[in-house]
């Protein structure tokens, strides 16, 4: 059985529609790498690449974003809006 637990602390994301948080932790169990390889982030950037829509970002991750360097904070699917000077829950400036 898993389930999902939105961490106290964490700072927000935005939501999608309906109003679901989408800073969620699924747990699958112990001993359970908390982000397995082929999870919905999919597979991270080749390192220091460009920041882009559609791509599965890792915490540590580092991009390129209008001439920054950001490193990504936790694993997620990038969408539009979601740059990462604009999203300082998922990025910061290296």
């Amino acid at each position: 059985m898993r389930s999902t637990t939105v961490l106290p602390g964490v700072p927000s994301l935005p939501s999608c529609p309906g109003g679901v948080p989408l800073h969620r932790l699924e747990v699958a169990g112990p001993g359970a790498p908390p982000f397995a390889a082929g999870s919905a982030a999919g597979p991270g950037p080749p390192p220091d690449g460009t920041w882009a829509v559609g791509v599965g970002y890792r915490a540590g991750d580092r991009v390129t974003y209008a001439g920054r360097v950001y490193v990504c904070l936790q694993p997620h699917t990038a969408q539009p809006g979601w740059e990462p000077p604009a999203v300082p829950a998922l990025w910061r400036a290296a």
